[in-house]
């Protein structure tokens, strides 16, 4: 070392202190080198004027590309900067928070998947059983008339009752996303698409996209038609079908092409296509003006003050690690405004999809009761009788085609035939809000405790 200092004692960094600082602080460490206890090299000289506790200085480093904060008392050793710190201090001082937000949002993205496919269940079945009964004279139209129908089925058949057919829901999910997959694969069209601007629905991109969407409802469609029927069939007049029992009867109904009245499945396809991309580009770009709303107000504080964050954040760990605070051109209330801005970004997208899937759901409404008319037609189904006057009813419907199927709805039982059951949509969004809601302020009161 004392070989180093003697090549270098006319060398200045200027990125350190002024030469008079640097001077006598080689002068003072040459006085060290000799020192058996070569470890005080590393500490502060405690009869100096400057205290070893302030504040650092932010330096730039020789490479310019980061900023760091180090102390004074810091001088490079070959090309990397050496600097005497506190091993007492914290490395990190907001990795309580980042843990913090970290379970807030998986927790978050766990309630969401369990609102969409397992607490929706139970309203869901009971929705189709009203949608596809085209005998009942009760349509069910508010919560009111459909709580006492629940009531009733769950007194006689149990409350296991409400989930039949939720094995199907999910593996058809799982059939529709490795569908995706495959597809993607193959045919190398895009499986994610961004709906942010009208422009972009006019692309090559976006037809492929929707060539992609189309091909895997068409390969999971047979699949739709067998869950159909174990949502809505009565558990009084037969046990509950085994697992995978429905992919069983999806493949029977590819093959299936006798003249009854089941409609074979290629004059279900389209309609079943028709209707799950419609209702998934229509909840996309609900979803993306929902979203848009949420983040204009904030857009114009977030561009300003994007480029300092980074540093803005970090001055703000040293003030928590120092306890002073760190002149910045982001103040430490901005800083925070922005961390609550990042940490409502989650919460902002569920809230977005969930708005977006009620209004959605709202619109297809009377399409998604012809689709599942035309699901169970000719499947010799006994559903649960919505009207009470009976446990069960079958099924005897005969359309030709989801035009017909919509002509005789509206001659045999009005328009608000095609709204049957819409009492338990609304039932379903409510307990479903009232879960979000509930679910974020508990899970706010304890992270923040």
């Amino acid at each position: 070392m004392s070989d180093y200092i003697a090549k270098n004692q006319n060398r200045t960094n200027p990125y350190l202190f002024p030469d008079e600082s640097q001077t006598r602080f080689i002068q003072s460490t040459q006085q060290t080198v000799n020192d058996p206890n070569i470890s005080n090299f590393f500490r502060p000289n405690v009869d100096d004027d400057r205290s070893y506790y302030e504040l650092p200085s932010p330096i730039a480093t020789l490479d310019g590309q980061s900023t760091f904060k180090v102390h004074d008392l810091d001088y490079p050793l070959g090309n990397k900067q050496i600097g005497v710190v506190n091993p007492s201090r914290p490395t990190s001082a907001s990795k309580d928070e980042a843990l913090i937000e970290n379970s807030r949002s998986n927790i978050l993205s766990i309630i969401s998947l369990l609102n969409e496919y397992v607490i929706s269940h139970p309203f869901m079945v009971v929705r189709r059983q009203a949608q596809v009964n085209n005998r009942s004279l009760s349509y069910h139209l508010t919560p009111f008339t459909v709580i006492p129908v629940m009531l009733r089925l769950q007194n006689k058949q149990g409350f296991s009752t409400f989930f039949k057919g939720l094995p199907t829901v999910l593996i058809n999910h799982v059939l529709l996303v490795g569908s995706e997959s495959f597809i993607y694969n193959l045919l190398q069209f895009p499986i994610e698409f961004d709906f942010g601007s009208l422009a972009s629905l006019l692309s090559i991109r976006f037809l492929k996209h929707l060539a992609l969407k189309g091909l895997a409802i068409l390969i999971v469609t047979p699949f739709y038609c067998s869950s159909s029927i174990e949502m809505v069939q009565s558990w009084i007049v037969g046990e509950s079908p085994y697992p995978l029992e429905h992919i069983k009867e999806g493949l029977l109904r590819i093959i299936h092409f006798r003249k009854d009245r089941k409609l074979p499945i290629y004059r279900l396809i389209g309609p079943s296509i028709l209707y799950h991309l419609c209702y998934y580009v229509l909840h996309s770009l609900i979803r993306q003006a929902i979203l848009q709303y949420y983040f204009d107000d904030n857009s114009i504080d977030i561009q300003k003050k994007s480029k300092a964050i980074q540093t803005a954040e970090y001055q703000l760990q040293q003030s928590q690690i120092y306890d002073e605070p760190y002149p910045s051109q982001l103040t430490k209330t901005d800083t925070i405004q922005l961390k609550k801005m990042s940490d409502n970004t989650i919460m902002n997208e569920l809230k977005s999809s969930f708005y977006a899937h009620i209004l959605t759901d709202i619109i297809m409404y009377p399409f998604q009761n012809i689709l599942y008319r035309l699901f169970l037609q000719g499947t010799r189904t006994l559903i649960d009788n919505v009207d009470g006057r009976t446990a069960v009813i079958p099924l005897i419907t005969n359309y030709d085609s989801a035009t017909d199927c919509y002509q005789s709805i509206i001659q045999q039982e009005g328009t608000s035939g095609l709204f049957k059951g819409f009492g338990a949509l609304i039932l379903q969004y409510t307990v479903q809000a009232s879960i979000i809601h509930m679910t974020t302020y508990c899970i706010d009161m304890i992270l923040n405790n």
